[in-house]
C-alpha cells in the first residue's frame, strides 16, 4: 500500500492517502537508562550535578505542561508511561500511543 502510495507522486494519478509522522530520536525509557548510566559515571562536580538535575526537571516540566493542555482539551491520556514519551530531533515532547492514536502536543 505504502509504495501504491508513493508512486502516484509521479504521474498524479493515485487518489491514496498516507500518514508521514516525525521521527523519534528516543524515548523516555532510553533516557532514563541513560541517566541512570551517567549518574553512576558522574563525579562529585557540583556545576555537573546541578545541570545534570536541571535537564531531569525541565523534561518533567514538559511532560506535566503535556498533560496539562491535554487535561485542558478534555483529553484523558490513559496510557502514559517512560516508552510512549518521545523526544524530537529538536528536544521536543512527542506523546504518542497505539497504531492511528497519536497525539503531538507543542511547547513553546
Amino acid at each position: 500500500m505504502a509504495a501504491a502510495g508513493t508512486s502516484g507522486f509521479a504521474t498524479l494519478h493515485e487518489r491514496g492517502y498516507f500518514l508521514l509522522l516525525d521521527r523519534l530520536q528516543c524515548t523516555l525509557e532510553h533516557k532514563i537508562d541513560h541517566w541512570k548510566q551517567f549518574n553512576k559515571a558522574l563525579s562529585d562536580s557540583s556545576k555537573k550535578r546541578r545541570s545534570f538535575l536541571a535537564e531531569r526537571l525541565h523534561v518533567a516540566f514538559d511532560v506535566a505542561a503535556a498533560l496539562s493542555y491535554l487535561h485542558g482539551h478534555h483529553i484523558v491520556y490513559r496510557d502514559l508511561k517512560p516508552d510512549n514519551i518521545g523526544f524530537d530531533v529538536r528536544g521536543k515532547i512527542i506523546i504518542a500511543g497505539h497504531f492511528e492514536e497519536y497525539i503531538r502536543v507543542m511547547l513553546n
